[in-house]
């Protein structure tokens, strides 16, 4: 007999993080995840190659976009969802994604990316600052939404 589901939220999320928050025009270029699996969500950078793109790092700050979340591939072996090393990826260029931020949000706050992180920091993460010499300033780029440190918003490219 299949199981049955006796608990349920009265209200879905409102988003995910790495989901397109509307149907505006949209950038969005495929690369091949290089050097480590790759959360929704997160700031990447030009990789190696042609076709690669990595989580950024000391000196690696050419900024590409932002991963997108995909309904398509399987969870690994500990239950995450999120591209694995060598996979292809959705990388949104241009648009309004749903993304984590690491501090606070307003409306029309700066978005910067983290390519140094340290103890429980992730490389990619958004936030709204440089954090001193940690991140670096995506142009052009906005939040807009309010959020919490570690709080969901919407990021325009």
């Amino acid at each position: 007999m299949c199981p049955v589901q006796t608990a349920y939220t009265a209200e879905q999320v409102v988003a995910q993080e790495g989901q397109r928050a509307d149907l505006g025009l949209v950038d969005i270029i495929s690369k091949t995840a290089e050097d480590s699996d790759f959360e929704y969500g997160k700031a990447v950078v030009r990789g190696t190659g042609d076709n690669q793109a990595l989580l950024p790092a000391a000196g690696s700050v050419d900024f590409l976009g932002i991963t997108e979340f995909t309904t398509a591939g399987v969870a690994n072996a500990s239950d995450e969802h999120l591209y694995e090393e060598n996979s292809e990826m959705n990388i949104l260029r241009k648009g309004r994604i749903w993304v984590v931020t690491e501090d606070a949000c307003v409306p029309g706050d700066d978005v910067y990316f983290r390519h140094v992180a340290t103890g429980a920091e992730k490389f990619g993460a958004l936030r709204t600052d440089a954090d001193g010499t940690d991140a670096t300033q995506i142009a052009g780029a906005t939040f807009e939404t309010t959020a919490v440190a570690g709080g969901l918003a919407i990021v325009q490219l």
